[in-house]
């Protein structure tokens, strides 16, 4: 088309001026031309616009793909920091466990030892009382050996001092010799001593009443020791 607009123009004579029909021609040419250049820049826009909706297309796809991504990304950050959360209460309450154990053992430790402070002051009673017995027992044991040898040595100058008739009397009535009744009379002062032995001993401290402010736990020991040295 455009070289027939161009022969069009080069047969035409540039001096000589032109008739209507010429210019109608010409006119006609030219719009021709200008038709042909449109179809052909619509074809070229129908293809531009083919491959604009197919590129804006993959970019939607691509774009929710992306969201879809930060989505996860997004659910994945919630999950971790849920997570860290979670780890921290448990931090927060292992720490408290342990506080609480650290507590728990000073007072164990303490009361360890208060329990051994108890013992060792039950050991220096039980000490002091089996020094407080055994110095008493000897002491009494001394005192009914001189008691007994004081009364036979008493029978004895008695029955030495007493007529024979009134000793034979004795005797029959007694059914005895002055030996026995020398044991019956040593038997009498014993007896009359046992009280006198008995409320010795009531001044002196059991062993139970000393250790009434000691622990539950040493009372059997305690009280089996009172036993042993009474």
């Amino acid at each position: 088309m455009a070289n027939g607009v161009q022969e069009f123009s080069a047969q035409a004579d540039p001096q000589r001026s032109w008739t209507l029909q010429e210019e109608n021609d010409w006119l006609r040419a030219v719009l021709r031309l200008a038709e042909a250049h449109i179809k052909h820049e619509k074809e070229e826009l129908k293809s531009l616009r083919v491959v604009f909706d197919r590129s804006k297309q993959d970019a939607e796809q691509h774009y929710l793909a992306l969201e879809a991504r930060v989505r996860a990304a997004e659910k994945d950050k919630q999950d971790f920091e849920l997570r860290i959360f979670r780890e921290r209460e448990q931090i927060r309450s292992l720490e408290a466990s342990l506080n609480d154990l650290r507590a728990r053992s000073v007072r164990t430790q303490e009361l360890v030892q208060k329990a051994y402070s108890d013992e060792q002051g039950f050991l220096e009673n039980v000490r002091k009382l089996k020094a407080s017995f055994a110095g008493e027992k000897a002491r009494l044991e001394q005192e009914v050996s001189r008691v007994r040898a004081s009364l036979m040595q008493a029978d004895l100058i008695s029955s030495c001092t007493t007529p024979h008739s009134s000793s034979a009397g004795e005797a029959d009535e007694g059914g005895g010799s002055p030996a026995y009744r020398a044991t019956e009379s040593q038997n009498r002062m014993s007896a009359s001593y046992q009280p006198a032995l008995s409320s010795s001993f009531s001044g002196q401290p059991t062993l139970s009443s000393s250790l009434s402010g000691q622990p539950s736990y040493y009372a059997a020991g305690a009280l089996r020791s009172e036993h042993l040295y009474m």
